[in-house]
């Protein structure tokens, strides 16, 4: 039923979005890739380059660096073209449709794990056990940037569906000695990869938690500040996973290497064929993410800069206004850091009151905003676009004093190994990625998108609390049930809200870049001048079958005319995006992304002889 309700959404919506449009050059440059590989026959990976011959040193690519890179002749994209292949199938068979055939598969498939995982989280009672469920389901897929991305022509929610399963089969196995949890959780986690390189940084922290799991005998890789008992310790790999412990070191060690060694060697071998994949394809193995240098490569001092930033990108940044977003974010990270330090969780109140203002606060700024994809590239914090997730802060306390048993402290801790899972994946994210892969005109905290799954699993059993003490609360504490409810209730709706505002930014956004590729096509110029980065991966539909160059300067430009009118080509078209660069000719034609207020393009037919002159400063 929910599965249905789901996908029925996800379709209805991508129904609503102009087919051959993309958000932004990244989905454009994949698009790319997958013509690319259909016209290729499967037998080769680089990207079309028909101006090759006026341009053999790469000078003027239509793809540079970091973006795409020139190997011996050939133009290649910087991403796995693994998505790109696995995404001809629909597209062969669907034609613009079927390339969200698996970014929704992948949203839709990471519900049932995210309920699972909330089930685990939510305690011994049944009927908050299944609420937890079923407000895991509702949340993830509607009240997340998962529907968003859902209906986006990217990668993120297939490695977030694979994460989240692989998290699922760790905590299988961590409570109840599951040994095909594990491998499964090992191989899944090796999938994610496939999509996403940096999802390997899950794979250390699962790793980690595994170690440290076995070594402590218990789920918790922190101790919860008086709460755990000998018998919490004690309990934990069984079944299956009974290791010699005994009471020395070497037993507890052996404890915590064997799973974590297990899922090392698994997840690696995993792995393997993507590796000998991309070299045989790539002639890198590694891909081409990892050409540019570790986080060291600039010194130490341009490394703890580097820091500063990611972290105000990745953990603050809500709004363009720093004060702004620390009013937003700042709640979450202060709970979040309680929680680290040994607290079993913030007080329901005080974290619904937080939720439902910052939910408030969101909507308003959205809306007001005037240039909102300008806006969006200071606004890709973890907690910028969904506030229900700061539930997964809130204390879950058991239905009485005598209903504390094995099973609820069981759950207390696997929501804790949870939400530890998430901070060492983000905090590992902050230390080792580059500056630029943690900005662009995103939705959320689109590099973090994996991590909402498991902020979601943590934080459904806290609103199924909500709901479950509603009239509870309103008899045993007058009015505590009603205002932690409507307060969560408030910050449901308006992550919803929230998102629903997204996807009509990305039916903006795909209509003007649809328009803007169905004019080109309607153009009988074979060459095409770029003078901005990110235009020839906006010219998707063209990019195989026609001439395109990307140009930096009027010197450029020039020399790249002369090149072109040697050849024999008597005009060309010169496409400048006027953001910034001041107003269009007389005799341009002008698109817009009204109302988004975000890119102006001017098109104009350039005499080759000229196209040298008309270059502005």
């Amino acid at each position: 039923m929910l599965t249905g309700a789901v996908v029925l959404i996800y379709v209805v919506t991508s129904l609503c979005l102009s087919p051959g449009g993309t958000w932004i050059n990244d989905n454009g440059l994949k698009r790319i890739q997958v013509q690319s590989v259909v016209a290729a026959g499967y037998a080769r990976y680089d990207l079309p380059w028909t101006g090759r011959d006026l341009d053999p040193d790469g000078r003027f690519a239509p793809v540079q660096p970091p973006f795409g890179y020139v190997v011996e002749g050939r133009l290649y994209a910087q991403y796995s073209p693994v998505f790109a292949l696995l995404s001809t199938l629909p597209y062969r068979g669907f034609g613009d449709r079927g390339l969200l055939f698996w970014p929704m598969l992948g949203g839709v498939l990471t519900l049932p794990a995210v309920g699972r995982l909330a089930r685990m989280c939510a305690g011994s009672d049944a009927d908050r056990r299944e609420r937890a469920r079923v407000a895991a389901w509702v949340i993830t897929a509607l009240a997340t940037p998962m529907w968003f991305y859902s209906v986006t022509f990217w990668e993120m929610t297939p490695a977030a569906c694979l994460t989240t399963w692989s998290m699922l089969g760790i905590a299988s196995y961590v409570t109840g000695g599951s040994s095909r949890g594990l491998l499964g959780a090992a191989l899944a986690a090796a999938g994610a990869t496939y999509f996403r390189d940096e999802t390997v940084l899950f794979a250390f922290v699962a790793v980690l938690i595994l170690f440290r799991a076995g070594l402590a005998g218990g789920v918790a890789p922190f101790p919860v500040r008086g709460h755990v008992t000998d018998a919490a310790r004690c309990e934990g790999l069984e079944g299956g996973a009974e290791f010699k412990r005994g009471g020395g070191g070497i037993g507890r060690i052996k404890s915590g290497l064997l799973p974590s060694g297990v899922f090392a060697v698994v997840f690696a071998a995993g792995a393997a064929p993507l590796l000998l994949f991309q070299a045989w394809a790539l002639d890198r193995p590694l891909g081409f993410h990892f050409d540019s240098g570790g986080p060291l490569a600039g010194g130490w001092t341009a490394y703890v800069l580097d820091r500063v930033t990611v972290a105000r990108r990745l953990l603050i940044n809500a709004d363009p206004d720093l004060m702004t977003s620390l009013l937003v974010s700042g709640p979450a990270l202060w709970m979040w850091g309680r929680a680290l330090i040994g607290h079993v969780g913030t007080a329901p109140k005080v974290v619904a009151g937080f939720t439902a203002a910052q939910g408030v606060l969101l909507t308003a700024l959205s809306f007001w905003r005037e240039r909102p994809l300008h806006d969006l590239l200071a606004s890709n914090g973890l907690f910028s676009a969904s506030p229900i997730l700061l539930m997964a802060f809130a204390a879950v306390r058991p239905l009485s004093a005598t209903s504390s048993g094995a099973a609820d402290d069981t759950s207390r801790r696997m929501r804790r190994m949870i939400l530890a899972v998430a901070v060492l994946w983000v905090a590992g994210y902050v230390l080792l990625s580059p500056p630029q892969n943690t900005i662009g005109v995103h939705w959320g905290c689109r590099f973090m998108l994996p991590v909402l799954p498991l902020l979601t699993a943590a934080a459904a059993p806290a609103i199924a609390q909500a709901w479950g003490t509603f009239d509870r609360g309103r008899r045993s504490e007058p009015g505590a049930g009603v205002v932690v409810a409507t307060a969560v209730g408030v910050a449901i709706v308006t992550s919803v809200v929230l998102q629903v505002y997204a996807l009509n930014l990305l039916r903006h956004r795909c209509r003007f870049n649809a328009a803007l590729n169905a004019e080109i096509l309607s153009r009988p110029q074979e060459a095409i001048l770029c003078r901005d980065w990110h235009m020839p991966q906006d010219l998707h539909s063209v990019f195989g079958d026609r001439r395109i160059y990307l140009v930096d300067s009027p010197e450029e430009e020039r020399d790249l005319c002369d090149r072109l009118a040697r050849a024999g080509f008597p005009d060309a078209l010169v496409i400048t995006s006027l953001s910034g660069r001041g107003a269009a000719g007389a005799a341009s034609r002008v698109l817009c992304d009204d109302p988004l207020n975000f890119t102006c393009v001017a098109i104009d037919v350039v005499p080759l002889s000229a196209a040298g002159d008309r270059r502005g400063p």
